[in-house]
């Protein structure tokens, strides 16, 4: 005789005792690859024998005095009994979209209680695109992909970890087989710098699937600066060349591009342009604040020194 049968005999000859049984829970969602568990339980004494079913066919026997009858490696118990009340765990392992549906849980003398089974799958969850850089000002467009999931994941979004109100974005979906792909476009105008992200959640998920992405924004001034700092100075012969206002104590070599210049005997350099080279002011001023004092001597070449009183 198989299990089946036997479970059958059992709550035939036993029809006598009425049971009053509870199932829970009344619905489980659980993601694909995962275990569901129902606990099924009576306060009536004496009952004999405990037949589960998954989509009305048999799975796991029980008998009160001696327990599991054909557990397999899909199909388990456990115990979980107390005084005055008989209790046991149904779990079915690993389980598969054909598992979705009913399960049940019946005691001889009592009609089958049911709940249901769902059997979900996570997908991916994705925005387009890397980290962005804007101008304030700028419309920016997120897009946020979600693939492979059932059943239809429910996406939204964050802006610094402030959840974006629903009519703020637009979220469409299409089936791909048994399977739903999903897609949720965002957009709003740059102000400041904010994390963007997107989650995808289903009910059988505890924590929503995330991708997030980060929105740099520009002011005109700093773009201002960047543009002014690339650029040559006006009138600079080569990048970075001063016209003597940032460096008062810095002039060009004249030799480099002067025909018109000589050496000395003495060795000393002199030009027909001399006389056109002016000491900035700020150089008088601070030989005036040291005493300066110069006279020339036979040579030429002028002769100083310098008093500092104490």
């Amino acid at each position: 005789m198989d299990t089946f049968a036997l479970a059958a005999l059992l709550l035939f000859i036993t029809g006598g005792v009425t049971a009053q049984v509870q199932l829970e829970p009344q619905s489980a969602m659980v993601l694909q690859s995962s275990d569901a568990r129902f606990n099924c339980s009576t306060r009536q004494q004496g009952w004999t024998v405990m037949i589960w079913s998954l989509n009305g066919r048999l799975a796991l026997t029980i008998l009160e005095a001696s327990g599991m009858l054909n557990s397999s490696s899909r199909f388990s118990g456990i115990d979980y009994s107390t005084t005055g009340e008989s209790k046991w765990e149904f779990i079915i392992k690993d389980v598969s979209r054909n598992d979705s549906g009913e399960v049940s849980c019946q005691i001889q003398g009592s009609e089958p209680v049911t709940a249901g089974l769902s059997v979900q799958e996570s997908g991916s969850v994705e925005i387009v695109g890397m980290n962005w850089t804007v101008m304030e000002g700028d419309q920016v467009v997120f897009q946020c992909l979600a693939a492979g999931w059932f059943p239809t994941p429910q996406l939204f979004w964050t802006v610094d970890d402030t959840v974006v109100d629903q009519q703020l974005f637009n979220t469409s979906s299409v089936e791909v087989g048994t399977l739903v792909n999903s897609n949720s476009t965002l957009m709003f105008t740059a102000v400041r710098n904010v994390s963007v992200v997107c989650l995808a959640s289903i009910p059988s998920l505890i924590t929503p699937l995330r991708s997030s992405v980060f929105l740099v924004v520009e002011t005109n001034y700093q773009e201002e600066v960047r543009a002014h700092a690339r650029s040559p100075k006006e009138g600079a012969t080569h990048p970075g060349e001063g016209q003597g206002q940032d460096n008062l104590g810095y002039v060009t070599d004249p030799k480099a591009n002067d025909t018109n210049s000589e050496y000395t005997d003495s060795g000393f350099w002199q030009s027909n342009y001399i006389s056109t080279i002016q000491v900035p002011d700020v150089v008088k001023s601070n030989q005036e604040a040291n005493n300066y004092h110069g006279t020339l001597g036979d040579n030429g070449v002028r002769k100083h020194r310098h008093v500092t009183i104490v």
